[in-house]
């Protein structure tokens, strides 16, 4: 199986341009036949806590349709990550789109505390399986909760992804916990974050993967939008490049 992760920067709270650099990105990419393709948290709209109730979509929202027809076109699954309008209120989302089905989403159901006033709780997606391999989802602060990676693999998963939004400090700390939890649990593990401005602090990339033994297969640099590669069957990951374009700023 081969999984993409899809680091970029994001323009904060304008959804249309954030829209058209996915696609570019998904068309880009598509090449590489990717199984799977992951953007990090709240990627559509870019990760302002502030400005999600405004930005909110609801799951049926007609400006999802472009990625169901990517998926559709190139054959791969697509999430993306989104700030969903629920009954009782706004949850940090993850859509999952594959090709010929409806699409899905989860939430974050473990909230950092300075996230309480903006948004509310949700239940994950559920357990991916692709090419007899299970994929367990989390989305950031989720990682750093024991028992959250402990869920995945008592529900077999073989493979923990993780879509976040984070600082140089936090991305150091989450190198740490995905080696640990890839080492203690047996699992792969896997982190997609975005680069660039957010809320009141800077995404620092150093999107990357872990083997089952704790073990760095690849990363990308700390201010570059690109894609890393996962062969989860070789161990291979390689590095793509990609262009952003700026009439989108």
């Amino acid at each position: 199986m081969r999984i993409c992760l899809i680091q970029n920067k994001a323009n904060p709270g304008l959804l249309s341009p954030n829209i058209k650099d996915h696609k570019r990105f998904i068309d880009t990419v598509s090449a590489q036949e990717p199984d799977l393709i992951v953007f990090s948290e709240l990627s559509l709209t870019g990760y302002e806590p502030s400005l999600a109730k405004e930005l909110a979509l609801l799951p049926d929202s007609k400006e999802l349709d472009i990625f169901q027809d990517l998926s559709d076109r190139h054959q791969t699954r697509i999430a993306v990550g989104l700030p969903i309008q629920c009954g009782s209120g706004v949850q940090i989302g993850l859509a999952l789109f594959q090709p010929g089905l409806q699409r899905i989403f989860g939430a974050k159901n473990h909230l950092h505390s300075d996230e309480d006033p903006f948004f509310v709780k949700g239940a994950n997606l559920p357990i991916l399986e692709v090419q007899g391999k299970r994929i367990a989802f989390a989305i950031c602060y989720e990682l750093s909760v024991s028992q959250h990676a402990q869920a995945a693999s008592d529900a077999s998963a073989d493979i923990y992804l993780a879509s976040v939004a984070k600082t140089s400090e936090g991305v150091k700390s989450a190198y740490e916990r995905l080696s640990h939890i890839a080492q203690s649990l047996s699992l792969t593990t896997l982190m997609v974050n975005a680069i660039g401005p957010a809320d009141n602090f800077h995404c620092a990339g150093q999107s990357a993967a872990w083997n089952s033994h704790g073990q760095l297969l690849g990363s990308l640099g700390s201010d570059r939008s690109g894609a890393l590669i996962l062969n989860t069957e070789t161990g291979e990951a390689q590095r793509l490049p990609l262009e952003k374009d700026i009439s989108a700023e």
